[in-house]
């Protein structure tokens, strides 16, 4: 497991470093700030995400990977397409869980209000189809003041009750202050994330890199109670094309 979590991090690392110049790209593991892709351009991005609900018994780990495919149409709006696999420790088996396609939308310019509002809209198709579809929506909420980036989304979600196909509501939040130690090529953040539903809230820190046409980030988030997971991880690697 401790292999599996160094390999993702070297990876983000040195792909992160390939090239210094300067393009579009997140602060954040899984908080979004306010942006969308440039019109006319389009990126390739890979997720990795494992869950760690006990660090003391490395079988209860759940890895999910993403690739997606995000096209910029409008200065203030893009799509996205995702496919999404995951695995889990205690049986081995990788499985793909589902097509995920998701639009974002600038609802104002930057700076015409106090706080920089961005709309984000998921649905979820599964691959399972004796499931039912989900859905997800964020409200992106970032401020910069100076260097500093300040950022909270609010998450309401669908989600399947435990052991059953009947899907209910949660709202999720996740959080950031991202600030730039070298020439805004390498940023150093913080992240809270969690779940209001189930009282699970995580803190930890992010580190993202930015090349010419290729940027990453990486965070590190640990439970603050009984009830989170011990330690989430995510990379993102995003290429410009």
């Amino acid at each position: 497991m401790k292999n599996k979590i160094m390999l993702m991090i070297i990876s983000t690392l040195i792909l992160g470093a390939v090239s210094l110049s300067y393009a579009d790209f997140r602060y954040y593991a899984w908080t979004y700030q306010f942006i969308t892709m440039l019109p006319g351009k389009a990126e390739l991005e890979f997720y990795t995400r494992m869950d760690q609900p006990d660090l003391s018994k490395p079988d209860t780990a759940k890895w999910k990977r993403q690739i997606e495919i995000e096209v910029g149409l409008t200065n203030r709006w893009d799509f996205s397409l995702y496919l999404v696999d995951s695995y889990k420790a205690t049986d081995g088996k990788t499985k793909f869980d589902e097509v995920k396609l998701r639009t974002r939308y600038k609802l104002a310019a930057k700076d015409r209000f106090f706080v920089d509002p961005l709309l984000y809209v998921e649905y979820k198709i599964q691959a399972d189809r004796s499931y039912p579809d989900k859905w997800e929506t964020k409200l992106i909420l970032a401020k910069d003041i100076g260097d500093l980036n300040i950022a909270f989304n609010i998450i309401p979600e669908e989600y399947y009750k435990t052991g059953t196909k009947e899907k209910d509501w949660k709202v999720a939040y996740a959080s950031g202050l991202s600030y730039p130690l070298i020439n805004d090529v390498l940023r150093l953040g913080v992240e809270v994330k969690g779940d209001l539903k189930d009282d699970k809230h995580l803190l930890g820190p992010t580190i993202s890199f930015k090349g010419k046409n290729i940027w990453s980030a990486v965070g590190f988030v640990f439970g603050l109670n009984n009830k989170s997971d011990n330690l989430q991880v995510q990379t993102i690697i995003g290429l410009l094309f």
